[in-house]
């Protein structure tokens, strides 16, 4: 073997293991991804409200991801070293492939192998995939619960005061709104998701209150984390 092949393997192997890596990292995210957007809609299910209402950005799935591992430390081990063994397996195949062994395999069990491997690692991605999705789940409802059985210490009490009164909706509102007894769960660039909580009320009866920021006259974040009459 000449000296221009083995610079022309050696570079081989450079664009393949940068190629690995990359692999690696587009799929670590993509579970990361998957973790978090099923994070974020079995959460925001509890509370009656669907992803496209809340229009959450992107990134913000990556942080729920994190938020679902963290819950699930062992489930998580074993999918790394899933990934790690997975790394290695394609880094011994491009070994195999460009230092210049030579396979003695027929043509058809070759052909079967690589069919195999390929379902196999399909397989394998999409159990992933799955298991990421349960795990969201779980971290969803597991903190939609701590939430619950706590009174909702995340979300703040706020006083809104409504500038037009002519829906009879938001008139009848207007004393628990004046009062600052509803909780500010979430607020968009043009709207404000509002909960009612109150002592003793099962969860599934949590009622969500949108309102325009248009109707809106002021919005006063109160340093209360409780329900009223607690």
């Amino acid at each position: 073997m000449n000296k221009n092949s083995v610079e022309k393997n050696n570079g081989r192997l450079d664009l393949s293991k940068i190629l690995d890596v990359a692999f690696l990292l587009a799929l670590v995210a993509s579970l990361l991804y998957c973790a978090g957007w099923s994070f974020a809609y079995r959460y925001f299910e509890r509370f009656h409200i669907g992803l496209l209402t809340l229009e959450l950005p992107k990134e913000y799935y990556f942080v729920y991801g994190f938020m679902a591992f963290r819950s699930f430390w062992l489930p998580i081990l074993i999918l790394v070293l899933f990934i790690i063994v997975l790394s290695i397996v394609l880094s011994a195949t491009n070994l195999s492939k460009y230092i210049g062994k030579k396979d003695k395999k027929p043509p058809r069990i070759k052909k079967l192998s690589a069919v195999l491997t390929i379902c196999l690692c399909a397989a394998a991605f999409l159990a992933c995939f799955r298991l990421c999705f349960y795990l969201g789940e779980k971290a969803g409802d597991a903190h939609f619960l701590g939430q619950k059985h706590k009174d909702y210490p995340s979300y703040p009490r706020v006083e809104v005061h409504i500038s037009d009164d002519k829906e009879q909706e938001l008139s009848q509102m207007r004393p628990p709104l004046d009062q600052g007894c509803y909780r500010m769960l979430f607020q968009h660039k043009d709207k404000i998701f509002l909960f009612y909580s109150m002592i003793d009320v099962p969860s599934a009866d949590l009622s969500m209150t949108v309102i325009p920021l248009s109707k809106i006259d002021s919005i006063k974040v109160l340093p209360h984390y409780n329900s009223c009459g607690k």
